[in-house]
């Protein structure tokens, strides 16, 4: 069985995808067929991203900590692709400095995303 199968006819959301990883992914997963919906905090970004996209895509900004404003993309993306079949969580933050000495809150953040 080949690992580079076709996802023709897959929605995928992909959060954090304006950069980095999640726009390396959007990229694979775009080669390979999928339909890409992109999500992030960066409205500019993901439009750049989703223009150089293989096929169809688009993008909506928001904060995936924020609950309302995610069932809200939820609604979005079901209504203008139909369905979702895969949500590629990628969006994160980072802090830097040894463990021990990280702010709380900055944490709290890192998990919360």
């Amino acid at each position: 069985m080949s690992s580079r199968r076709s996802l023709e006819g897959q929605v995928v959301v992909v959060t954090g995808a304006a950069r980095g990883v999640g726009e390396l992914l959007a990229r694979k997963l775009s080669a390979r067929g999928a339909t890409l919906a992109l999500v992030g905090l960066e409205p500019d970004e993901l439009k750049k991203v989703s223009e150089r996209l293989h096929g169809e895509s688009d993008h909506w900004f928001a904060d995936v900590t924020d609950h309302t404003a995610m069932a809200q993309v939820a609604r979005e993306v079901k209504e203008r692709f139909g369905k979702v079949d895969v949500v590629v969580a990628n969006a994160g933050v980072a802090s830097g400095g040894p463990f021990a000495d990280s702010d709380p809150d900055a944490w709290r953040r890192v998990i919360e995303v």
